[in-house]
């Protein structure tokens, strides 16, 4: 049974025009009954969603002093590209601030001190935030791919990059720390147009996944593909 909107409403209009439910100048209580499971159904796919995004928004609210304040002060400095904020569970008031420029890569001294300085005057007394660049974990992948035909392995090596970037940017600064999965990746190069198979790769020597800290982003450094 399909569950999105225009097949439950097509669904409701036949239960509504269906002969064997419909009385004459009414309804009967079967054909109401098929009408509301319907509606039912129609609350419920939209009412999930909706509270999928209401939780989303309450972990992301920003009240006074929490980490997702100290990442939208420090959004707030010109030239600041993203930030992560952790505070430190011991009583000490401290939290970490990690913070990248606007190309996505680790800033100056003088853009880390106008970050300071302008959440020094936004912070709540007794905390004491310590303002960071976060540093770039270089990254590698060899690997070798069986083509299909047709396929050239630069053309094949130049897309996986672009796509590599675009996975880069999208756990960049992420709520959690950095983690660089090593099946997704091949995954990653599977789905590449024109890769038949993925004999193997590796990522900075190694088949093992990347895990960064909350300090780090990861930057791709060198992709090497060879035909197999």
């Amino acid at each position: 049974m399909d569950l999105d909107a225009v097949s439950i409403c097509a669904r409701m209009k036949a239960d509504l025009q269906n002969p064997v439910n419909r009385l004459e100048g009414g309804f009967c209580m079967d054909n109401l009954q098929a009408v509301s499971e319907e509606l039912a159904r129609l609350n419920y796919m939209e009412l999930v969603p909706l509270k999928a995004k209401i939780a989303e928004a309450k972990e992301e609210l920003i009240t006074s002093g929490n980490e997702n304040h100290y990442i939208y002060w420090a959004k707030k400095v010109p030239g600041v590209g993203n930030a992560r904020a952790v505070g430190v569970r011991d009583g000490s008031g401290e939290v970490l601030v990690a913070i990248v420029n606007e190309q996505a890569q680790t800033p100056d001294a003088e853009l880390l001190e106008k970050v300071a300085a302008y959440i020094e005057t936004q912070r709540p007394v007794g905390a004491k935030p310590i303002i960071v660049g976060a540093v770039g974990v270089l990254v590698r992948i060899v690997g070798r791919v069986s083509l299909k035909p047709g396929y050239v392995i630069d053309e094949v090596c130049a897309a996986f990059k672009r796509r590599l970037q675009e996975h880069f940017l999208q756990i960049a600064f992420s709520k959690s720390n950095p983690n660089l999965s090593y099946h997704l990746v091949g995954s990653i190069l599977f789905e590449i147009a024109g890769v038949a198979d993925v004999p193997e790769y590796t990522i900075n020597g190694s088949m093992t996944s990347i895990v960064g800290s909350f300090d780090q982003y990861f930057t791709l450094e060198e992709v090497i593909l060879n035909d197999a």
